[in-house]
Order: C-alpha cells, then structure tokens, then sequence
C-alpha cells in the first residue's frame, strides 16, 4: 500500500485493516503498525484498546504509562470493551497465578515423571491404538474436546489444556476423573478475560493462564498465533530445560480429517500449520520424541 494512501486513511480504516490481518493469523510487525497508526490518527479509546490487547497477543506486558493512558479512557468504552480493559489493567490475579505455576513448576520438574505423554487431537490416531503407550506415562496432557475412542487414545488426563472458546463450550466432556491441573491456553489469559473468575470455579477452582514469555518466543517464530499443542509443549520444555521424557501423539496437521473426536471440527485458518510442522520436526532434533503423528 503507498505510503501517502497509508497517511490519508482515517483511524476507524487502520483499525478495520489491523483487524482484518489479525483475523488471518498475521502476528506481524506490519498488523502492529496498523493497530499503532488506527490509534495515532483516530485518537479513538476503543483503538487505543485494540493497540494494547495486541500487544499483549505479541506477548508484551502492557507499559505503566500505557496503562495509566487506558485507565483515563475507561469511561469513554462501552460495557464489552470497558469489562476487557479493565481485566487486562488488572493485576489481582498476578500472585495467585504466581503461586500456581510455582506448583506446576514444581509438579513437572518432579523426578518421578520420567515420561511425560502430549496428546494431541489429530485424526491420525483414530484406529492407531496408542492407548496403552499413552496411559503407561507418567503424565498425559490432553487438549479441548480430546474424547476419541479409548483404545486409540486413553482416558487418563493429569493435565488439560483448553483454549478461551472450549472453556466457554458447557458441551465439552470433563475428564473422569478430574485432571490435576487445567490451563487456558493463549497469552496469560488471566490477563485479559473479564470471565476467569467464572472459568476457576467450572475447573476445580484453579485454573492456570501461561507465562507472555512462553507465549511470546512462539508468536515470534511463528509470527502467528501457535496452537495449543506447541504451546504447552514449549511451556513443558522451558520448565523442564529440554525434552528429557517427552513424547508427542497427534499434534500438527497436514491435512485430511483434522480431528479425532469431532469430524466436523476444521482446522484453524489463524495458525501457520507448514511453520508448525517445520518447528515440530526441529524440536525433534533436540531431543523431542514422537509417538504416533
């Protein structure tokens, strides 16, 4: 786009295209800069929101002179926005999510869990009959609505990963029994949703959101928002200094049915799945295990 037409859009025009490369997937500096000009020619409250809500999807914690800038605009949003902005200005949640992963941390760096089993959703474990492999780890985590056949993926879930949408689904199955730990996936979602509260007490009452730094080296390799799957398998690998004991089923996608448990589930336009796969197979080479993919 020349430059002098970027210089003649109206801010509500820079917001509607920042918005629409967000929606692609696009986590590029080039989307950054569109949210940055939506504000700085609009001068609207509802853009200065959207600029810092990416930010924070960048994996960026929001400034103090930033934060003090959005407080002054709270009263100039309407009810949705005015809820999502003072969720992420809140730091309440700080301590208690402190205190968790400090558990977590603990429970993963555990010397008892000598393998630790990441089970994807992927429809090429549907007649693959991994489920004794999986069940004999001794830890399994599993994503959103995981429930496939039992003799091709298990039942035991120590840890549940489940993204905004899933934890918003009052259809997805609750594992039986209950995982030891449930965690939101996206960026320090405790940061920036109005309804945790709500998700703590339908999932035992904690409820972990992951590190920005975590969430951030994968948008930055990516530069695009990084599925569930590497998400947790990067929060596993930075809490336990490698890959020692981890192996992998039914992560990625190359096509064909997406998902085990629900044939009508499409994969998400949103994640570069060709980067994904290449990431994936370099993890490999560090030490990284796949079982069956």
């Amino acid at each position: 786009m020349p430059a002098k037409f970027v210089r003649s859009l109206s801010g509500k025009a820079h917001l509607l295209e920042a918005q629409r490369r967000r929606a692609m997937g696009d986590y590029s500096r080039e989307t950054l800069g569109a949210y940055e000009r939506a504000w700085q020619v609009g001068q609207s409250p509802r853009a200065l929101l959207r600029l810092c809500l990416f930010r924070h999807e960048l994996g960026y914690h929001l400034p103090a002179s930033w934060n003090e800038l959005l407080g002054k605009n709270l009263a100039k949003l309407q009810r949705p926005d005015f809820e999502l902005a003072t969720a992420l200005r809140c730091s309440r949640r700080k301590a208690t999510q402190d205190a968790l992963r400090r558990n977590f941390e603990e429970w993963l760096k555990n010397p008892g869990l000598r393998q630790i089993a990441v089970v994807g959703n992927s429809a090429s474990l549907l007649g693959a009959g991994q489920a004794s492999k999986i069940e004999a780890a001794d830890a399994v985590v599993r994503f959103n609505h995981w429930q496939a056949p039992a003799a091709d993926v298990g039942r035991r879930t120590d840890w549940w990963v489940r993204s905004p949408l899933d934890l918003e689904n009052e259809d997805t199955p609750h594992p039986s029994p209950p995982p030891r730990w449930v965690a939101a996936s996206g960026p320090d979602m405790a940061s920036r949703r109005p309804q945790w509260e709500r998700w703590t007490a339908e999932n035992g009452g904690s409820l972990l959101s992951v590190p920005l730094p975590v969430w951030r080296a994968l948008v930055r390799e990516l530069q695009a928002p990084p599925s569930a799957g590497l998400l947790a398998l990067n929060w596993l690998r930075s809490i336990r200094n490698g890959w020692d004991g981890v192996i992998v089923y039914g992560i990625g996608y190359k096509g064909g049915r997406y998902h085990a448990a629900k044939q009508s589930h499409r994969p998400s336009h949103r994640h570069d799945w060709e980067k994904e796969s290449a990431l994936l197979q370099r993890w490999t080479t560090e030490g990284l295990r796949l079982g069956k993919n």
